[in-house]
């Protein structure tokens, strides 16, 4: 084994243990697609299962199109690494967004595969980070937006966003390519092949620096919250505020305290938050699906 795989697996010990705070002893399952990171993700989870036991690989076909390939490499993966392998089928939303109907349907059967007790682990690395920070910033998110992909969210953990994807090609695992990740159909595909290349060009390390203001952005919204909860953001009075600072308050809470599922656009955050620093008591707007504030 390379010092460069050596120091890859050594990674995702450190980021098991300081970044998704992973107790000793806990479950893992990993996610498999039978892609190359994926494949990777089990062969280092089993380097560690002293410490994390390796209780099983799941493998998520979403009935879009013959996976027979990528599932019997991601079995070989389960099989090298001495655990328990699953297929498991899920039915997608015919409406709306395919990519995030996929993503949704993906994590729930995930996480109704694996116990309870147990965590599930995905293979995402540095350069999804990377590619996530950048679609992102194209789509004008905030400081929360550009936290990107989360180490660890509830039971799911992503111990690999140290370990570039250069790093899990040298591995040489065996693995199967997914084909759409070489069309140009999803913006994701179109930045990974054409804009982050270019960027890399103009200024080299790009990709690992868009990873650390990932990063750097969760660390300074965890400052915010902080203050925020230590202030108590529900009492604070926005009466006679500049209308941005309300607006970056009225954004907060909105984060915090709404469901997932209830993202207002900012058009309605700007509205609510006009109405806090006009004191409109009682005056109401909606933010969509159901949900509305009111002034108070």
């Amino acid at each position: 084994m390379t010092p460069d795989l050596q120091t890859a697996i050594a990674q995702v010990a450190e980021s098991m243990r300081e970044d998704c705070h992973v107790p000793l002893g806990t479950p893992i399952y990993a996610a498999c697609s039978g892609g190359a990171d994926s494949c990777f993700l089990v062969h280092a989870l089993a380097a560690h299962r002293e410490r994390w036991p390796l209780a099983g690989v799941i493998f998520i076909d979403h009935g879009l199109r013959d996976v027979g390939e990528e599932a019997e490499a991601s079995r070989q993966a389960a099989a090298r690494a001495g655990a328990p392998w699953t297929r498991r089928a899920v039915r997608l939303d015919e409406h709306g967004n395919l990519q995030e109907n996929a993503r949704v349907a993906r994590y729930t059967a995930l996480l109704d595969e694996a116990p309870e007790d147990a965590l599930v682990a995905t293979g995402h690395t540095l350069d999804d980070q990377g590619e996530t920070v950048l679609q992102r910033l194209i789509r004008g998110s905030g400081l929360r937006g550009l936290t990107a992909i989360a180490p660890r969210d509830g039971r799911l953990i992503r111990p690999m966003l140290a370990v570039s994807a250069s790093t899990v090609r040298a591995a040489r695992l065996p693995h199967a390519d997914d084909p759409t990740n070489a069309t140009g159909r999803f913006q994701r595909n179109r930045i990974r092949q054409s804009a982050l290349p270019l960027l890399e060009e103009q200024s080299p390390g790009a990709t690992e620096h868009l990873a650390r203001l990932a990063s750097r952005a969760a660390d300074e919204l965890s400052l915010i919250d902080a203050i925020l909860d230590r202030l108590d953001a529900r009492e604070l009075d926005l009466g006679g505020l500049p209308p941005d600072i309300a607006g970056a308050v009225t954004r907060w809470r909105a984060n915090r305290e709404l469901p997932r599922s209830v993202r207002p656009r900012s058009q309605a955050i700007d509205q609510v938050a006009k109405l806090l620093v006009e004191r409109a008591q009682g005056a109401s707007t909606s933010l969509g699906l159901g949900w509305a504030a009111r002034a108070s």
